[in-house]
């Protein structure tokens, strides 16, 4: 039988963890970095992340260490300082997205399946949104950057017998560009040993699926760019600009983590599922693309009425004006979101028909109609629906004022029966917990709050601020006072308010003010 910790969402810091294995950059060998210059220093980063992942200690601390790592990284390998910003403001709204999401949804389903889910219902609209608001908002769209033509070169290209994954897509842009072969591009003079190690390299990451390390990958592009523009044959000698150089790494950077994570969730989830995504996430590019066209015309329209701006300037104009125009965009959203939300009150549950669409499309954007209605296709499977109502029961169960020892025995022996023991034992936990500290009897509540939060702080939802508030409450109540606050940290890094908490931060007077209240605090109803 699955442990109770197999259904949950992925920590944070396990999120974090993917998110930079998928650049590449944090293998030693080729790897140009100053900030992993040695073994010694890499390893530092490396328990930090470890630590983060495993949520030991100040996570949120070491979430924000890690994420200067991360900029500094970025900004090495791409060269360019508004490149990683619009890449970490994107990482921030995936960030807060998660965040949320685990804060708002309990999940019944594994930890694989929950992923999926997440890919499914958000964290793909969430990476289409942000590429294009923060390559906006940050000036590239306006800048010296050069792109592939083709708009959705970051994804794959599906035929019967191949898979055209972006670095392979970014690589036959470059070549284009250089208006050159792939062979002649990596080995111009047709030479043995190092030239023709790098157009074998090459073929061996198109034809045997290896996917190289982000130093590989601009070794081989420097190399091969050296030899390029000393060929003393002018047929294939090329002397490539400094613009396309930085395109050429600031593409080959996201290509190849583009490739990381869609081959993973190939991988995981299989080849119909990846298909569907990137369906999904072509539309949505498609869409807000329009939309962003509509607002670079605008903006570019109001600087030829203020004159022109160079530099700092210029670019301050871009954030301000595309930020300026998402906040207004978020505001006219409200009541749309409302009056979706109240047509689908009335249904209950029901399938929209094809005159309530078109209403709906009234309401709001293209794109945030196609994310709302990709939710609302998952309907829930037998097996499911006996989970709801186990679920359902529990939580009634739970608050009823003469919870007793025999009735959640009952419920147990219940859920246990019907092989649900695994999503719902930390309800059990939360039942005992209950009981006793209605009835005062504070340390035997103790072990059953910790426990029932062991086993649900990464799968309840909303439920999660009243099951870890009565945690910390119990903490300080059994004076447990390391252990409330490792309480408010994780909760601090989750976004989950605690009860006479009053630190932005975790700062030491704010959580031993939190405790002797709470210490001291009685909630009759639980």
């Amino acid at each position: 039988m699955m442990m109770m910790t197999d259904y949950v969402f992925p920590t944070l810091g396990e999120a974090a963890q993917a998110l930079l294995n998928s650049t590449g950059l944090l293998a030693q060998k080729n790897n140009p970095s100053e900030i992993l210059k040695d073994e010694k220093a890499k390893k530092t980063f490396q328990t930090k992340l470890r630590r983060l992942a495993n949520e030991e200690g100040d996570v949120e601390k070491s979430f924000q260490d890690v994420a200067v790592y991360l900029l500094g990284l970025v900004t090495e390998a791409t060269r360019d300082i508004r490149v990683a910003n619009a890449f970490m403001a994107s990482v921030e709204d995936l960030y807060h997205s998660f965040r949320n999401a685990k804060r708002e949804w309990a999940t019944y389903l594994d930890k694989e399946n929950t992923v999926r889910w997440l890919f499914e219902c958000g964290l793909a609209d969430v990476v289409v949104k942000s590429a294009q608001k923060y390559s906006l908002m940050y000036g590239l769209a306006v800048s010296e950057l050069s792109s592939p033509v083709a708009p959705n070169w970051w994804l794959p290209e599906f035929a019967e017998d191949k898979v055209v994954w972006p670095l392979e897509k970014v690589w036959c842009w470059i070549y284009e560009t250089a208006d050159t072969s792939q062979s002649r591009f990596h080995n111009p003079n047709g030479e043995p040993g190092r030239a023709q190690q790098n157009l074998e390299n090459v073929e061996r990451w198109f034809n045997r699926n290896r996917l190289p390390q982000w130093g590989e990958l601009v070794t081989n592009l420097e190399s091969s760019l050296a030899l390029l523009a000393a060929c003393p044959d002018p047929k294939y000698k090329r002397t490539l600009t400094e613009s396309e150089v930085k395109s050429f790494r600031v593409h080959l950077f996201f290509a190849r983590m583009a490739t990381d994570v869609l081959k993973a969730i190939d991988k995981a989830f299989g080849r119909e599922f990846i298909r569907q995504l990137c369906r999904d996430m072509k539309a949505q590019n498609r869409r807000l693309a329009q939309m962003h066209a509509q607002w670079k015309a605008e903006i570019e329209l109001e600087l030829t009425c203020i004159g022109p701006l160079a530099g700092r300037e210029y670019y301050a104009f871009w954030k301000e004006a595309v930020h300026g125009r998402w906040a207004w965009f978020n505001h006219l959203m409200t009541p749309g979101l409302r009056a979706f939300q109240e047509l689908l009150s009335r249904k209950e549950g029901e399938p929209l028909s094809l005159a309530e669409l078109k209403q709906a499309r009234g309401m709001l954007p293209s794109h945030i109609l196609a994310a709302l209605m990709r939710m609302l296709r998952h309907k829930l499977a037998d097996k499911d629906k006996a989970f709801a109502e186990f679920f359902l029961e529990g939580v009634k169960l739970r608050k009823l004022p003469d919870l007793s020892v025999d009735r959640i025995e009952a419920y147990k022996k219940r859920i246990d029966a019907a092989g649900q023991s695994g999503t719902l034992s930390w309800l059990v936990e939360w039942m005992y917990a209950t009981y006793f500290y209605r009835r005062n009897e504070h340390r035997a509540a103790y072990p059953h709050y910790r426990k029932a939060f062991d086993l649900a702080k990464h799968s309840i939802g909303e439920d999660t601020y009243l099951l870890i508030n009565q945690y910390a409450e119990s903490c300080a109540k059994n004076d447990k006072r390391n252990e409330f606050s490792q309480v408010i940290r994780w909760a601090n890094h989750n976004g989950v308010k605690i009860r006479w908490y009053r630190g932005e931060d975790d700062h030491d007077k704010a959580i031993e003010l939190a405790y002797t209240f709470l210490k001291m605090a009685s909630y009759p109803v639980v």
